[in-house]
């Protein structure tokens, strides 16, 4: 697909963060006196908004699942933000699409400061001409939302040279309701039927994968 603009979700799509998102959810279960969650359980909050995760699968309030949300970005913020790895592959990504003058950003729903950090440590920060995540004041922070910011910081013309790579169904509905394509990929956290089953454009198995898909 002949494309300029590459926007790439963050968690399960640049870095496996689960190790840092897994133990700031058991703490913040254990001070609010909730019984802990299984792994497949915890899976589920990696992608979409935290605070909407915790009303859906926890039954929280509104009230409830904020205030579990500033609970777990302490504990995130405290350790969970370091326990994380880069894919395999995924510089490699970075420097061939830059290499061919695509224009890469990162549209996430985790927190911009934490995205910015962990992009930081890894010293990816020169492939990406926007970095763009939730706001930890509350407000619209679902993929579209991120997503169209980050679409007018790039000052994009067309939607139709912009795509958005991402591993759950959370980023193939963002990008739909973006009016831009998504490829999905299979190494994060999604499944390969959910992705498809929400209409993204191409599969891909690997960083390289996605590199190859890209004209």
């Amino acid at each position: 697909m002949q494309k300029q603009y590459i926007f790439f979700d963050f968690d399960g799509t640049l870095v496996d963060s689960s190790e840092g998102i897994f133990y700031s959810i058991d703490n913040a279960l254990k001070e609010l006196n909730i019984p802990p969650l299984s792994v497949l359980q915890k899976r589920k909050f990696i992608g979409p908004p935290l605070e909407k995760s915790f009303e859906k699968y926890l039954n929280l309030s509104e009230e409830q699942a904020l205030f579990a949300t500033k609970i777990f970005r302490k504990y995130y913020r405290e350790k969970g933000t370091y326990l994380h790895k880069l894919y395999n592959g995924v510089e490699e990504m970075l420097e061939s699409l830059k290499q061919r003058g695509k224009t890469l950003a990162v549209a996430t729903s985790k927190p911009e400061v934490f995205a910015k950090l962990i992009i930081e440590n890894y010293g990816l920060s020169d492939y990406f001409s926007v970095i763009s995540g939730s706001n930890q004041n509350g407000g619209d922070n679902s993929k579209k939302e991120v997503l169209t910011r980050a679409i007018e910081k790039l000052n994009v013309k067309n939607l139709e040279e912009c795509v958005l790579v991402g591993d759950t169904e959370n980023d193939a509905l963002g990008a739909n309701q973006t009016g831009i394509e998504c490829i999905g990929v299979l190494y994060g956290f999604g499944s390969k039927e959910e992705l498809l089953r929400f209409g993204v454009s191409a599969i891909a198995k690997t960083p390289k994968d996605v590199a190859k898909l890209i004209d």
